[in-house]
């Protein structure tokens, strides 16, 4: 596919704990960047990246998520090799076409690993990415502007096992991580760039431009037929009474902002669907295909295989023989790893407003894990408006607290936990196959 032609710039377990006040509760939403300065580059950052299931004709696919999914994206790119992946950019955010994406160009030199997890201080704050069995991560490309929150995903991350490599602030002090150059990385990577994403030309603007020339063609017939045929025919005019108008003053509505615990996915049939779609995963082997970690959300599973033996061959015929519903993979280019997603259609969502503050949910948790004897990372979040002109200082909306912890047990054992907040939000759940550990994160929202 030819690349815009358009120039920018010139060129926690198995693992150290990490004490919780290092991490530091976050006072506010958390702010993020899209671009960020490596020499004299300008690079496009906190891409949202989803894989391709038909790399010979991907914009079908990014149109489609692009309406429906990521609001206001105005910019994609697609990876040239590897995993096939797409990223949507948002030039409203400050991507622009033309611009190197840095995610493509760290996956490009560090291909000899399939694995990484990577923090890298740059001038605009913290780039975080995190790339598992060559796929980068849908939501782990973002650019931090404070360090505690790049260092509370990264520690997050580090209790997934079997990273290929691990790259940190050596200041952290975090043990198997090593400090790397950011330019010199990206310099050793391709230069792939985002590209303007034209919107397509539906039928519903030809049928709404047709509706609009039939009136204007009906509307010149009229003044033709009225103004200029026939005989002309003088009428009496009468004037009308004059109109004396009301203005009637509408009462002003307030409108509330909506929250997110307005429309929850029902835990319970979350962890269900979860745990229903990765035992179907893992009993089903394929000869010659290893399974890599799976990861659940809301919005459905996706995961990877990697060719240990073997051919394409057999693991396209076992998933036509294990006749998975709804499960759409993808081969890389090289043919030695793919890609599998399966979409959840009918998680039930309902409101559950908040019973307790965001401080006394994390006692609870906390004091929960400490029975269960089980490490737990928590974190309190302040979701403020943004400053206007007529606003001058942020309004506080709400806050919550974020959790994360490893078992063994599957999200069924876990129902009873989930069920016993009001507003708690399961936002994602990674199994290894290897380990046969779950990773659960969540947030429990609180109330005012």
């Amino acid at each position: 596919m030819a690349l815009d032609d358009e120039e920018f710039a010139e060129d926690p377990l198995g693992v150290p704990d990490a004490p919780l006040e290092d991490i530091g509760p976050a006072e506010d939403e958390t702010p993020w960047g899209a671009t960020m300065t490596v020499g004299n580059t300008v690079y496009a950052a906190s891409i949202f990246w989803q894989p391709l299931q038909d790399p010979d004709n991907p914009l079908p696919e990014v149109r489609e998520t692009a309406e429906n999914v990521l609001d206001n994206s105005d910019l994609y790119v697609v990876r040239p090799s590897g995993m096939p992946q797409y990223g949507l950019g948002i030039s409203s955010e400050g991507h622009r076409s033309g611009m190197p994406v840095a995610a493509l160009g760290l996956v490009d030199a560090f291909s000899d690993v399939a694995s990484s997890v990577s923090v890298f201080k740059v001038p605009e704050g913290w780039w975080f990415i995190a790339v598992r069995n060559d796929l980068i991560l849908s939501e782990e490309d973002m650019l931090f502007q404070r360090e505690e929150d790049a260092k509370r995903n990264f520690i997050s991350m580090m209790a997934v096992p079997d990273w290929g490599r691990k790259v940190a602030p050596s200041e952290w002090g975090i043990d198997g991580t090593e400090e790397m150059d950011i330019g010199d990385v990206l310099s050793r990577g391709a230069k792939v760039k985002l590209q303007k994403l034209k919107t397509e030309f539906s039928l519903k603007n030809i049928i709404y431009i047709a509706a609009i020339a039939l009136a204007l063609i009906g509307l010149g017939y009229y003044i033709i037929s009225n103004y200029f045929g026939g005989e002309e025919v003088i009428k009496e005019v009468i004037a009308p009474p004059p109109i004396i108008k009301q203005i009637i003053e509408k009462p002003k509505v307030k409108v509330e902002e909506p929250m997110p615990w307005d429309s929850l996915a029902l835990s319970t049939e979350l962890a269900n669907s979860c745990s229903d779609a990765i035992k179907l995963l893992t009993a089903n082997t394929v000869p010659g295909w290893k399974l890599g970690d799976i990861n659940c959300k809301v919005s459905g599973v996706s995961t990877t295989w990697m060719l240990e033996w073997g051919r394409i061959a057999n693991l396209k015929t076992a998933l036509k023989v294990y006749d998975i519903k709804n499960l759409h993979f993808s081969v890389s280019e090289d043919g030695k790893t793919a890609a599998g997603t399966m979409p959840f259609n009918n998680i039930k969502k309902i409101p559950s407003p908040p019973t307790l503050t965001a401080n006394d949910a994390m006692t609870e948790l906390t004091d929960i894990f400490q029975a269960l004897n089980l490490a737990v990372t928590l974190s309190i979040t302040n979701v403020q408006t943004e400053p206007t002109q007529k606003n001058a200082l942020p309004v506080h909306l709400y806050s919550f607290v974020s959790f994360a912890f490893s078992s063994e047990l599957p999200p069924t054992d876990w129902e009873s936990f989930f069920n016993s907040f009001a507003s708690l939000e399961i936002t994602d759940i990674m199994y290894n196959p290897e380990s046969n550990v779950w990773r659960y994160e969540g947030r429990i929202y609180g109330k005012k």
